[in-house]
């Protein structure tokens, strides 16, 4: 006990077993299930009897079960088994660990389990000496065979288990010394030993004493393993005479098994699958393991998306750590997992990932910004970096609901509902307390976050119902986009252990706000600068200015690449409406900045202001507190403080894109800069004339108004402003001769990369409206338009009932209620079948572009002629004829 307490604690894991089937190949014969024994009833469960009993060990918090039943080795029963894994997988939402006790089987059968999702496996050898094991089995029982399916086991990746009898005839104390060498030989990750007795073959500690278990607790066992077969079978599947607790149910068990150890001490680990630390130490599946696996590793690239860079059959990739992400340890039911930071590439070097280009575009602005800062003077910087703070939206909404969802499953949005009642504009969301059970999902996401080095700061409701949003500290670009692929992944996985699901989709519900990802981006450097803080002495106030130019400069000449790295057919739905930017890429800088920029432009001498003397010249530059504007919400790139923030990225997309559109965009206008200072004579004046230039050029861009209104929409097209309103209209943009010259200048990207990015983002948007045009069709001729039929069926029934007692009773309301009823059924399936045909058209096409072109514009307005009967059609149908979720189940229920 005191060596199990040292090692694993006083942790007790429950594997709750269900037997469910006696028929066996095989004639041991200390078994009583053994195919000779003709007194037995032979049992199969059925299959939702099995997955029953797994859903109350799930319910109850086991953490694992273990399916046990008699050998045997044909096709059918390994096909049966492999599914009911996978079901069970399904039901318990992945959270149980599945231990099989199947018994001998071919490597390729092992292997089929294995992949469905079992992870451990009983396989009870009982005497390591060949003697022994064939003096208690027949003739046609191979011990060699019996080993090779232990080693067979153990190469899979299963946790492997195996043991002993104890008492067996002809055994002594050296047999059992040998077994435990044999084990320690064989790497075996968990042994169960257990007594045999003359007449009462057994391996249970409790058919032998009432208080076996505990015995076996204070012995050093750690598992448990309570019987929860429907106790309609127990009695038939009785390996030993007197096997205990076979007329006991599951909760009976349950509740004993809580009182025995409490009474040795222990404590019982709910929800834990409670693997081998051994197999940990082992490193599971990895046999051989060594440090030049982390640094270089080579997945299939095959199916990778690559836009034309190589072909399907060419398969080699290439992984890299990232050292200048941090590594970090995941623990969950699985284990704990090491997690790396890698680039990916292809065998011939290029890109398939957006970690690659954004280490790429870092070093661009790196290397340019420290050009700019050694041409005025500063020799102390050695490092540039560009920071990020992303701030990310979601919505949480309940798991019940969503599973009748198929649009929220399979798309991540609803491609049909109408609005509720109420929406948002009470602003009572916006405003008003968490929610408990939100806050209670809230306090966990931070506490994952925090364990993986996530430093999660601010949380908050946002304007929808049941909308969210979490920001975290900043930190380096790369290092930020890292954080916010685990932050999302985080905020899924904690939601589904409360029963939640977060939809990261950029519009999920449509009619209101939808969500997106605010990409709060500076450039410091190592001697602690911020290069966009307005600063406090002339010298770095002349610098804020030259910077704040460099990026006004990027942001208008690279707007349309910009754009596009905000782009895909999510928040296409999201951009122009009422809660994000519009399309057109503006800059805000508030009134104060924007003063000085004009002025500066203008060669006009600064005036008082409010707080004090504004001058410009090599005496004096103003001074400002950090608050120097309101914030602008609807601006797509607003100056706040010390930084931009960038409005218009994807909720559901990685940062890295945008980034890398930033850092390029911003070097390119530095290098301009430091090639004029570099030759000029006069550093300080030739910083003035840039400002002056670049603003002069630019200033179009900037724009401190309202982004949402129709009026900017006018005034944005006389400043020729491109307003790219899809994705779509976007892609081109990303491989123009400007962008190649660009992106090629620094490094960042090749032709080819860019080339191939064109295709793979036009394969992804035809692939997303794909989905969803499948969705709609079957959601209305399966579900809408059958509880539509229902429904008119039942009006037309009370109709005639009614007319039957007396024609003259008053039926116009039903009347008019199933003329809708029907008009609009038959809109809905004249649209639904025009959709198949747009739909067939434009999966015909073969070229990406022009395909998503027709996705764009044919398929996506056909869904939405869809939608409108559909719409319609819910707010006439009876609510309880309705086929799925309202807009108001999901949007109030939390």
């Amino acid at each position: 006990y005191e060596i199990k307490e040292k090692n694993v604690a006083k942790k007790v894991y429950y594997r709750g077993i269900i037997e469910f089937s006696n028929i066996c190949s095989k004639d041991c014969y200390y078994c009583g299930i053994r195919k000779s024994n003709d007194n037995v009833n032979r049992f199969n469960m059925q299959e939702e009897e099995i997955l029953e009993s797994a859903k109350w060990c799930y319910e109850n918090r086991y953490g694992s079960l273990v399916l046990q039943s008699g050998e045997r080795m044909d096709e059918e029963n390994t096909e049966y088994v492999e599914q009911l894994i996978r079901k069970i997988k399904k039901i318990s939402n992945n959270k149980l660990g599945i231990t099989l006790s199947l018994g001998e089987q071919s490597k390729e059968t092992y292997e089929r389990w294995y992949k469905a999702g079992a992870h451990r496996y009983l396989l009870r050898i009982e005497s390591t000496n060949e003697e022994l094991y064939n003096e208690i089995h027949p003739q046609d029982h191979s011990f060699q065979k019996r080993v090779r399916c232990l080693k067979d086991l153990k190469e899979v990746g299963y946790q492997v288990g195996t043991g002993v009898m104890i008492g067996l005839p002809n055994q002594t104390e050296e047999d059992l010394v040998n077994d435990i060498i044999k084990f320690k030989e064989w790497d075996i990750d968990m042994i169960g030993m257990g007594p045999y007795v003359i007449h009462k073959a057994t391996t249970a500690l409790q058919a032998l004493n009432p208080i076996g278990r505990e015995l076996g607790l204070k012995a050093g066992a750690n598992i448990l393993m309570p019987v929860i077969t429907h106790k309609n079978y127990r009695k038939d599947y009785q390996l030993y005479e007197d096997k205990p607790c076979i007329d006991d149910n599951a909760d009976e068990c349950k509740s004993c098994l809580l009182k025995r150890v409490k009474t040795v001490g222990d404590e019982i680990m709910y929800d834990k699958w409670g693997d081998s630390l051994h197999w940990q130490k082992r490193g599971g599946i990895v046999m051989n393991f060594s440090g030049k696996e982390l640094i270089q590793g080579e997945p299939d690239a095959s199916s990778f998306p690559s836009g034309g860079l190589r072909e399907t059959f060419e398969a080699r990739g290439y992984t890299a750590w990232d050292i200048t992400s941090p590594a970090f340890l995941r623990e969950d039911n699985s284990g704990v997992t090491l997690y790396i930071p890698t680039a990916f590439v292809s065998y011939n070097g290029e890109a398939l990932d957006k970690k690659v280009p954004l280490l790429r575009s870092m070093e661009a602005i790196e290397k340019q910004t420290l050009r700019v800062l050694r041409a005025i003077g500063n020799t102390t910087a050695t490092r540039a970096i560009t920071t990020v703070g992303a701030e990310q939206e979601y919505f949480l909404v309940d798991k019940e609901y969503y599973e009748k969802r198929s649009d929220l499953k399979l798309s991540g949005r609803t491609l049909f509902g109408k609005l509720p009642a109420k929406g948002q504009e009470m602003d009572d969301h916006y405003f008003g307390t968490i929610k408990e059970r939100v806050a209670d999902f809230m306090r966990e996401l931070d506490y994952e976050l925090w364990r993986v080095g996530v430093s999660s700061k601010t949380k908050h409701n946002e304007v929808a119902p049941n909308q969210f949003e979490l920001a975290s500290v900043y930190s380096s670009s790369n290092v930020a986009t890292d954080q916010n692929q685990i932050t999302m992944d985080t905020i899924r996985k904690v939601a589904n252990r409360h029963d939640l699901v977060a939809l990261l989709h950029e519009k999920p519900f449509a009619g209101i706000n939808g969500s997106g990802k605010h990409n709060n981006w500076s450039i410091g450097t190592n001697d602690g600068q911020n290069l966009l803080e307005p600063g406090a002495t002339p010298h770095e106030n002349i610098q804020f200015f030259l910077f704040v130019a460099a990026v006004i400069k990027a942001v208008d000449t690279y707007a349309p690449f910009l754009r596009l790295s905000a782009g895909n057919a999510g928040n296409d739905h999201r951009l122009g409406a009422n809660e994000a930017p519009p399309a057109i890429i503006s800059i805000f800088l508030g009134n104060v900045l924007t003063d000085i920029l004009d002025k500066i432009a203008e060669g006009k001498k600064l005036e008082e202001t409010e707080g004090g003397i504004l001058k410009l010249g090599t005496t004096s530059i103003p001074q400002f507190t950090k608050d120097l504007t309101d914030r602008n919400r609807t601006s797509p790139f607003a100056f706040t403080g010390n930084k931009f923030e960038f409005r218009m990225p994807a909720s559901s997309q990685s940062i890295g894109g945008p980034n890398v559109i930033l850092n390029t965009g911003v070097a390119e206008a530095l290098s301009e800069i430091a090639d004029r200072l570099e030759k000029a004579e006069d550093v300080k004046t030739e910083m003035k004339e840039i400002i002056k230039d670049f603003y002069n050029k630019h200033k179009r861009v900037v724009f401190n108004g309202d982004g949402y209104s129709e009026e900017w929409l006018v005034e944005a097209e006389k400043r020729g402003l491109p307003n790219l309103k899809t994705t779509v209209d976007a892609l081109p943009e990303g491989i123009t001769e400007s962008v190649f010259e660009l992106f090629g200048k620094h490094k960042v990207f090749s032709k080819e990369e860019l080339i191939s990015r064109y295709y793979a983002y036009s394969e992804a948007y035809s692939q997303q409206i794909n989905i969803e045009a499948g969705l709609v069709i079957e959601m209305s001729n399966l579900q809408i338009f059958p509880a539509a039929t229902a429904y008119a069926k039942k009006l037309a029934d009370t109709i005639k009932s009614v007319k039957e007692i007396s024609n003259e009773m008053n039926t116009s309301a039903q009347e008019r209620v199933l003329k809708a009823v029907l008009d609009n059924m038959n809109g809905l399936k004249e649209k639904t079948l025009e959709l198949e045909r747009e739909l067939v058209d434009a999966q015909n096409i073969k070229e990406e572009y022009e395909q998503a072109v027709a996705y764009k514009d044919k398929v996506l307005s056909k869904m939405e002629e869809v939608r409108i009967y559909a719409d319609n059609l819910e707010s006439l149908v009876e609510k309880a004829i309705w086929p799925f979720p309202t807009y108001e189940e999901l949007l109030y229920n939390l």
